[in-house]
């Protein structure tokens, strides 16, 4: 089947032992691949309220149809199972080569079943599976773990878990070359089945129905995103730093825990700052040329010469305007450190700028001399020494390692109002009371507090208005249909600003529906732009039937208190912000739009017309 190797691989860790079997067009033209295909995998093996350190729960690795073709920024992958942080389904997505090469394998998913009795590391190459000891590995960080097993291996890839995910952090991460798949735990997960790692070696092909009219099409594809003032211009130069300033000025940059919204340093962390005096090269994704990630070095005297690819502007967000830190060097090395020791650098930065402000209240104590660290805004060193104690478990790290919402239920004082996260997850660098799609986003989101499932795009671009609920509800689900069906592709989130912030909301290039003829294009169907978005409908309600079954946490669509009841009180944003009120007229239209009740719940005729599952066990009192 064109764009497909059509072919999973089970591997059992428990028996250590592995099947192959095929799965049929008709499921993939109901999924597509990526989000879709991992969503059915694991919806259709897994007891939605089982724990998710369950060894019966699986890790599932996904390609997409546009896995290793020639289609701009789509030789992506990403990591699907049931998330510690979240209780529900979860995924995240990595650009890098290893999805390539596991499609080159001839798969379009592995599936990671069972827990192994010892500590192991998967090598995959081709048809051969083989299971190898990791015990030498074992409290390696993530860096030095991938660099060993491609030390004897030339061509492969390989992702790896750090001491984050070895000791279960609810926010650690897994990290493929110097891609990161963080969010939601899932590195948790794989430490708790002990596998530190997998290296992967394919030498198939990727077959589409006519590689010189894709090749042509990418061609096409690549002239308009050089000719875009952001994609060709801005990305390249800045990379997605470039935004700090732009989100700073709306009002809408978290800063001091959320406290307020403008960081009145934010100058001293911008992209351009970034650029002028930290700038080493550009670096990018396998097949793109956008170049949007770039290395930066550290210059302050004490940890000078120290480099991170990156750092992003959610990094700068999270180890910068939310803890008060406006020194670009101590944000690189952070940034570098949460790559080596496994860890999300979103959730990681935004945990630490809670217990900043827990201490701050005098609700934790501020000074821990055992640890060598103090929990105070703007502290360089001990925002950096707090990151392997995070990942060890050690001292302060051990009530920091299980992210806010677990740190508020112990400190109490009410501190679960200034929690700055969605359903255990913590917010990404766009505010949600300064920007209304974003804060729906969050609420509805099947990811809690991530940023990628609904986009803030179209309100930073000003073709809507930030501070009005009209059509929000409606704008909020599109774009999440339209985020879906790039996760199934799988098809880098950039894209939107060429093929359409929504499947059918163009207003930029102008030019025919791209979604659908990239997926016809590389598949050879003749999907219709209606049924592409039905795809994106139905990967969304499956999720949501499965998260309303787990116990996902907090299964009421709201934000924390901070958000909905204290107004924004500094910048360009003072005196605004959302009210529940707000939160709760555009919930209404959301989910009239997607066809759920008034509880949020798909509603029987929703699930026939998508053709899945009844729900079987949720109560719609």
């Amino acid at each position: 089947m064109y764009g497909y190797k059509n072919c999973i691989l089970e591997i059992d860790l428990s028996s250590k032992t592995t099947k192959k079997y095929e799965i049929g067009e008709n499921i993939l033209r109901k999924y597509l691949g990526g989000l879709g295909l991992a969503a059915y995998l694991i919806t259709e093996r897994v007891d939605p309220q089982s724990s998710p350190y369950d060894a019966c729960n699986p890790i599932v690795i996904a390609t997409g149809p546009l896995t290793g073709t020639c289609v701009t920024a789509g030789s992506r992958m990403l990591i699907a199972g049931k998330s510690p942080a979240t209780n529900g389904f979860f995924y995240s997505l990595s650009g890098g080569r290893i999805g390539v090469e596991l499609k080159q394998c001839g798969y379009d998913a592995v599936i990671l079943t069972g827990k192994a009795d010892e500590r192991v590391w998967l090598d995959i190459e081709d048809s051969e599976i083989r299971f190898m000891s990791a015990d030498k590995l074992w409290g390696m960080d993530a860096m030095k773990t991938q660099t060993a097993l491609l030390s004897d291996k030339k061509g492969a890839s390989t992702l790896a878990i750090g001491q984050g995910g070895e000791n279960n952090v609810l926010y650690s991460a897994i990290l493929t070359g110097t891609r990161c798949l963080g969010r939601g735990g899932l590195a948790a997960v794989l430490g708790n089945k002990n596998v530190k790692a997998i290296r992967a070696l394919g030498n198939g092909t990727i077959d589409v129905p006519d590689a010189k009219i894709l090749s042509g099409w990418t061609m096409e594809v690549n002239k308009a995103l050089k000719e875009h003032p952001a994609l060709g211009g801005t990305m390249p130069t800045y990379g997605t730093p470039a935004t700090l300033l732009g989100v700073n000025t709306l009002g809408a940059l978290g800063t001091r825990n959320m406290q307020i919204d403008w960081f009145e340093n934010g100058e001293k962390i911008s992209g351009p700052k970034l650029r002028e005096e930290h700038y080493v090269r550009n670096t990018a994704c396998y097949a793109c040329p956008i170049s949007c990630s770039r290395v930066s070095i550290a210059t302050r005297k004490e940890i000078a010469g120290i480099e991170a690819e990156g750092p992003d502007f959610e990094t700068l967000y999270s180890f910068g305007s939310m803890l008060g830190i406006d020194d670009l060097s101590t944000i690189i090395v952070a940034d570098t450190l949460c790559d080596e020791y496994g860890l999300d650098t979103i959730s990681t930065g935004v945990t630490i700028g809670f217990a900043m402000e827990c201490a701050e209240k005098g609700y934790i104590p501020a000074d821990y001399p055992e640890d060598g660290v103090r929990l105070v805004f703007g502290d360089y060193d001990s925002t950096l020494k707090l990151i392997p104690l995070i990942a060890e478990r050690k001292g302060i790290g051990d009530l920091l390692a299980n992210g806010c919402d677990a740190m508020a239920a112990k400190i109490g004082n009410g501190s679960e109002k200034f929690a700055p996260t969605a359903r255990g997850v913590e917010f990404a660098g766009h505010s949600p009371r300064g920007i209304f799609m974003m804060g729906l986003g969050y609420a509805t989101s099947p990811r809690g507090g991530s940023h990628l499932d609904s986009r803030p795009t179209m309100e930073y671009k000003g073709l809507v208005a930030s501070y009005d609920t009209t059509d929000k509800g409606k704008i909020v689900a599109m774009t999440q249909e339209m985020t879906a069906v790039g996760d199934c592709m799988i098809l880098c989130r950039f894209t939107e600003h060429l093929f359409g912030h929504t499947l059918r909301f163009n207003p930029e290039s102008g030019k025919e529906d791209w979604y659908t003829k990239c997926v016809n294009l590389v598949t050879g169907w003749d999907m219709t732009l209606d049924e592409l978005e039905q795809v994106g409908e139905r990967v969304r309600c499956l999720v949501r039937m499965f998260n309303l079954e787990s116990g996902f946490k907090n299964k009421k669509d709201t934000l924390p208190y901070r958000v909905l009841h204290e107004k924004s009180s500094v910048g360009p944003s003072e005196g605004k912000g959302m009210t529940a009120e707000d939160l709760d007229v555009m919930l209404k239209e959301y989910y009239k739009y997607v066809g759920w009740d008034e509880n949020g719940v798909p509603t029987p005729e929703t699930i026939a017309r998508l053709g899945l599952t009844p729900l079987k066990t949720i109560n719609r009192s």
